[in-house]
């Protein structure tokens, strides 16, 4: 995971947030410490969501810190089903890197492509995929976009159906879906 993480950040590896970087990364993954790991990236957010997107020349991308960060969700979702406070916990950081993204100056197709990863990544019966799917279509109605996705808003009731969402969860996924078909004359 760490290969090419030096290289490719924006600081220079001598600056003291970098400097146990990588020692730090592998000591984590060693001791199977995921949630820590996503945490410990989002703390240098600034810089790695201000990583190119894909090119040849260079070794590590936005897609490619999305790639890596999606085995880390999904090894924490079996203890989430288990855990309300291992879910809450494991739903704050997917709802952080959905943000980060969101907020990102990243076109809207690497936006969308990043968190239909983050939502595939979970079990058809994930809550998460809920909590997911609904940072997408805001983000798509944010950028003017709904159409991309405004049918599968319109059926969220059938798509949703076997999700484990709570009930509070449910009702903010169906009102979030009605406000923004209303909004966008999709009714």
């Amino acid at each position: 995971m760490t290969t090419h993480i030096d290289d490719s950040l924006t600081k220079p590896s001598t600056t003291p947030e970098f400097k146990d970087f990588k020692k730090v990364l592998n000591q984590l993954n060693e001791e199977r410490k995921y949630k820590d790991i996503l945490n410990y990236l989002l703390s240098f957010k600034s810089e790695l969501f201000s990583l190119p997107i894909s090119h040849k020349n260079q070794q590590l991308t936005i897609q490619r810190v999305i790639l890596l960060i999606l085995p880390l969700l999904k090894s924490l979702e079996k203890g989430a089903a288990k855990d309300k406070k291992q879910y809450d916990c494991l739903k704050a950081i997917t709802i952080e890197y959905c943000k980060l993204l969101e907020d990102s100056e990243y076109p809207l197709s690497i936006k969308v492509n990043s968190v239909l990863h983050i939502f595939s990544i979970f079990d058809e019966k994930s809550a998460l995929k809920g909590v997911v799917f609904q940072r997408l279509f805001e983000q798509c109605d944010r950028n003017h976009q709904l159409k991309i996705i405004v049918e599968n808003v319109k059926k969220i009731e059938e798509i949703s159906k076997d999700w484990n969402m709570s009930i509070e969860e449910r009702k903010e996924l169906y009102r979030s879906s009605a406000i923004t078909l209303d909004k966008n004359n999709e009714m």
